[in-house]
């Protein structure tokens, strides 16, 4: 899960599964089971977010780095992370 005090969707691969996981008012997730994947052997899945406002006024994709950056954060402080 990617923290975040927004709404946000990730999209994820589980061998053979597609997932989304999905965040709401920064306190409800869920995970969404979207379907297996034939993927080609070799082929690299790059985990994808992408933000959303509450008010609806902003949204934008976060890099593998900010994703990252997010879920290592909040595995050593405890605390929640706040986007940006």
């Amino acid at each position: 899960m990617v923290p975040t005090t927004q709404h946000l969707v990730m999209l994820d691969y589980s061998h053979p599964n597609a997932y989304a996981i999905v965040t709401l008012y920064a306190k409800h997730t869920f995970v969404v089971f979207l379907g297996e994947i034939r993927r080609q052997p070799g082929m690299d899945f790059v985990p994808e977010a992408h933000e959303f406002s509450l008010d609806r006024t902003d949204n934008h994709p976060l890099d593998i780095l900010e994703i990252a950056r997010r879920m290592y954060s909040e595995a050593n402080s405890g605390d929640e992370v706040i986007a940006g």
